[in-house]
Order: C-alpha cells, then sequence, then structure tokens
C-alpha cells in the first residue's frame, strides 16, 4: 500500500507546479510508482468534480482516510487582518484547511519560494 499525498495550492504563482509536470527522468508516473504515492489531489492532475473534492478533504479532515503527505504549494494568505479571506475554499479560509490538514499528515512539505519565504504559518 501506497503514501497518501494530497497537494494544495495556496497563495502564489503555480510556477512549482509547472516544473513538477516537466520531470523527464523519471517521468511523474515512474516516480509517483517508485516512491509508492498514491495521489489523491493535486490541482492540474486531478479530474474529480469539486463534490468529490470535498468529500475527500472531509475524510481527510475527520481522519477516516490517512493522509501521510501534504504538499502545499505557496504561501498562506492570512489577510485582510488576519482572517484568511483572501484566500478561500467553500468559503471558508483556506489557511484554516491548511491547518487542518497538517495536524492529520504525516508529512508537510511547503514547496517553494511562495511557501518558504512568503509565508507557511498553520498555527492557530
Amino acid at each position: 500500500m501506497g503514501r497518501n499525498l494530497f497537494w494544495l495550492q495556496c497563495g502564489g504563482c503555480g510556477g512549482d507546479t509547472m516544473s513538477f509536470l516537466n520531470l523527464e527522468t523519471p517521468n511523474l508516473l515512474e516516480l509517483f510508482e517508485d516512491l509508492e504515492i498514491d495521489l489523491l489531489w493535486h490541482p492540474s492532475l486531478s479530474t474529480d468534480g469539486p463534490g468529490r473534492r470535498a468529500r475527500l478533504v472531509e475524510s481527510l479532515r475527520e481522519g477516516e482516510r490517512p493522509l501521510d503527505i501534504l504538499v502545499v504549494e505557496g504561501a498562506i494568505l492570512r489577510g485582510p487582518t488576519n482572517t484568511g479571506m483572501y484566500d478561500t475554499v467553500g468559503g471558508r479560509p483556506k489557511k484554516d484547511l491548511v491547518a487542518a490538514l497538517a495536524r492529520r499528515a504525516g508529512v508537510v512539505v511547503a514547496l517553494g519560494t511562495c511557501a518558504s519565504y512568503g509565508g507557511f504559518g498553520v498555527n492557530d
């Protein structure tokens, strides 16, 4: 059984996704197979609609489904005035979703310059 990976894009350009999609050796499918990674969701690769994605997120948030790796691409936007309402999902601040999933994840990866230097804080 592989490790479950959920990829979430926050504030930023998505350039890390573009670099990731251009892998050649190994290619993307070989990489996941070699590392025994089950990609649950990626914004550019997944074809599931918003309803299925919402159910997946809820099952991860509630711990019904294991989350081994959470990849967060981009900065976690906290404005205005620390509400996080400049970046939302389902009408709720995405920073709250990141915090909830980070608590469930075995490993959290802050991917790229935006996440590393633009702000990656999930403390609530």
